[in-house]
């Protein structure tokens, strides 16, 4: 073979890619030709400091990327304490639990024809809620949630009530209607702990209701 052929297929030779017959072909020829011999030398030479380059590099760029993998960590560490941080938040200003009744005064309160009742916590930090059912509005369920400092300001107090037409009338919550009292109507106003039936009628002037007008 002419050296030139041979020279080029010297990189393939080192790399162990040529065949059987080539590599005999090649090998006979470097055992005459000087200058080829030299070539294939100054290939391996250079193989190994290219290899050694990149062991030097990797030993180089180890520190980076131990680094880099403590970076990586330490920001999915950091996301997922943010997580767990707002899940807790979360949790503890948006979750609402039922009040026992003796934590909460209820006050009877009649401006004209509209009769309220006022649900007032206790203590500090917590709002109330009273909430009427979809499927029946004589039916409240008081409860409470944590005051978020955060968040948009609440009534610290919930409510419920009635307007009167007249003590034996009262309009519809969702149409406006009068309707005509039967005696048998009650609110229902469910805590925790018990559960308190009103009868509407008694809401027209409060008398009769274990709690005290405000």
């Amino acid at each position: 073979m002419k050296c030139e052929i041979i020279r080029d297929l010297l990189p393939n030779y080192l790399d162990g890619l040529t065949s059987q017959a080539s590599n005999e072909a090649i090998e006979e020829h470097l055992e005459t030709c000087a200058e080829c011999r030299r070539c294939l030398d100054s290939m391996r030479e250079e193989l190994v400091l290219s290899e050694e380059k990149i062991k030097v590099r990797k030993k180089e760029l180890r520190p980076f990327r131990k680094a880099h993998r403590a970076v990586w960590r330490a920001a999915a560490v950091t996301a997922l304490v943010c997580v767990l941080l707002w899940a807790g938040y979360t949790y503890y200003f948006e979750r609402a639990w039922t009040v026992d009744s003796e934590d909460v005064k209820v006050t009877w309160e009649k401006s004209g024809g509209v009769v309220t009742l006022s649900f007032q916590p206790d203590r500090e930090g917590i709002y109330i809620n009273a909430v009427r059912t979809s499927h029946n509005p004589d039916v409240v369920e008081v409860k409470a949630r944590h005051v978020n400092p955060l968040g948009d300001k609440h009534h610290r107090n919930g409510y419920c009530g009635y307007t009167f037409v007249d003590e034996d009338t009262i309009l519809d919550e969702g149409t406006g209607a009068p309707l005509q009292l039967t005696g048998e109507e009650v609110l229902t106003v469910k805590f925790e702990d018990k559960t308190e039936k009103i009868p509407v009628a008694a809401l027209y002037d409060g008398t009769g209701l274990n709690f005290s007008p405000k």
